[in-house]
């Protein structure tokens, strides 16, 4: 009943159709991403053509490494909380916050481990690398500290530049209200779900969790590296079909009588 909503997030959400529409790497990447998230559910889901599906999906893969490695990073543990979800799926939600809080661990103390492990600085000279470039829409932060402390302290504008910017009120320019009108079509959307609250199969609650925390991350890791409002509208686009359309196939689904 609700497989043509997946038609409106794509083709009628302004910033993805820009940023993708163009020979920009977004539109590749996004291409990528959804050959692996295919392939993925077709490997969790049939036991035919194994090889080939593992093929598509590795060379796939592999593109989106090349075009965005953090992209390619950070979609491992969602597949991977996914597979796990779909074999104990009474425990989702358990599953995805434990690995990811592993991960989160591994982030922070990483270094401890191997001195190739060291991310906070890869994610402190992001930042700094972003404040370089001339641009009109750069964001007051303050300079992460290239620590596990220094990570937690920037948490809370981390998660404000990743989910709020452009924020309604304090627009730096008219052509930015329609990337806010977009966030807070997210989030009615994720209000409406909630209110709803439907009975999901297996593979409806595994991908809704997978856009839920696979967006999460990608945002998140934006807001600590891209402290400029229109990189983040940029680069935040790839997500919005995924966490929009579990969102709205979510708050649509119709109660079995």
């Amino acid at each position: 009943e609700s497989k043509k909503w997946h038609v409106i997030p794509v083709f009628l959400i302004p910033s993805f159709v820009f940023w993708t529409g163009g020979m920009y790497k977004d539109g590749f990447v996004f291409l990528f991403m959804m050959v692996v998230v295919w392939q993925f559910f077709q490997l969790l889901n049939k036991n035919d053509r194994k090889g080939t599906r593992i093929l598509y999906l590795a060379v796939a893969f592999a593109g989106i490494f090349l075009l965005r490695n953090y992209i390619a990073l950070l979609l491992l543990p969602s597949l991977l909380c996914w597979g796990l979800n779909m074999r104990w799926p009474r425990h989702a939600a358990w599953t995805f916050v434990i690995i990811y809080l592993i991960g989160s661990m591994a982030i922070l103390f990483g270094s401890q481990l191997h001195a190739g492990l060291d991310f906070p600085s890869f994610i402190a000279e992001r930042q700094q690398a972003f404040l370089a470039l001339p641009a009109n829409t750069k964001l007051p932060v303050p300079a992460i500290e290239p620590t596990a402390v220094g990570m937690i302290r920037y948490l809370p504008i981390a998660m404000r530049i990743g989910f709020a910017e452009p924020v309604l009120w304090d627009l730096p320019g008219l052509r930015y209200l329609v990337f806010s009108i977009e966030l807070l079509f997210l989030l009615f959307l994720a209000a409406l779900a909630l209110y709803k609250r439907p009975q999901l199969t297996v593979n409806q609650h595994s991908y809704l969790f997978f856009a839920l925390f696979f967006t999460a991350s990608v945002w998140l890791c934006l807001g600590y590296m891209a402290p400029i409002t229109g990189a983040i509208v940029r680069y935040r686009v790839i997500c919005l079909p995924i966490l929009a359309s579990a969102l709205m196939c979510t708050a649509l689904i119709r109660q079995n009588k």
